[in-house]
């Protein structure tokens, strides 16, 4: 936790403190003061006013536990943001080198935006109307999803090749970059009838719960964009 942030926890609870004190303070000094103005017996009356202040009281101490825990479950769980980029795509030509392959590459990767580490898994691509089906295999592999047996007449519904095992990502970190070849998005999202689709990109976290981010593609001749 940085200076700042532990500046900021300081300053909350003397917030608190001060304002717990403040309800106190009122409603003795309520009762004090509707005992001297009209000068008559109100213990009664003052009693249930100081009664009225240590409730509120209470009832802020509840509050601003909840807000504390609430704040720490938060710091403590972690949360990842999908990134993408598209890049000039580049293919290996003899001796060893790279040459601009005409298509543009989709780089993802996931960006933990918490203070707490956590293990994440990349699943792939798959359209958006086919996210029912990778659903119903409830992500536990990605094997299963890609079985061709289970998907006779349909190419497999998750653009990757792999497996991909679970990566911890740490606090204000990034998981490495996953990169889908131009070619292969081409093949694998459009045909002659399509020119623009509606794809999921998928991670999972160690429960295996889907984290997902829409993404619109669309094609110009052999140019993908991503549209707005």
């Amino acid at each position: 936790m940085g200076i700042k942030s532990k500046v900021n926890k300081i300053l909350k609870y003397l917030k608190s403190i001060c304002f717990i004190l403040l309800l106190g303070m009122l409603g003795g000094s309520i009762a004090i003061f509707i005992k001297n103005i009209f000068n008559m017996e109100t213990g009664s009356v003052a009693d249930w006013i100081g009664s009225l202040g240590t409730i509120l009281s209470l009832v802020f101490i509840y509050v601003q536990i909840r807000e504390a825990r609430d704040e720490y479950s938060r710091q403590r769980t972690s949360r990842i943001k999908i990134e993408v980029v598209l890049s000039t795509g580049y293919k290996e030509v003899g001796g060893g080198g790279l040459t601009p392959s005409g298509y543009n590459d989709l780089q993802i990767w996931a960006a933990n935006i918490s203070e707490a580490a956590g293990a994440y898994r990349y699943v792939g691509l798959c359209k958006k109307c086919d996210f029912e089906k990778v659903e119903d295999s409830a992500f536990y592999s990605q094997k299963l999803i890609l079985n061709d047996y289970a998907f006779p007449f349909h190419k497999p519904i998750v653009e990757f090749k792999k497996y991909n095992e679970f990566e911890t990502i740490q606090e204000k970190s990034i998981s490495k970059i996953q990169t889908v070849k131009g070619e292969e998005l081409i093949d694998f999202f459009f045909d002659d009838s399509t020119q623009e689709v509606p794809i999921y990109i998928m991670f999972v976290d160690a429960f295996n719960k889907p984290i997902i981010r829409e993404l619109k593609l669309r094609l110009n001749g052999k140019e993908i964009s991503i549209a707005e």
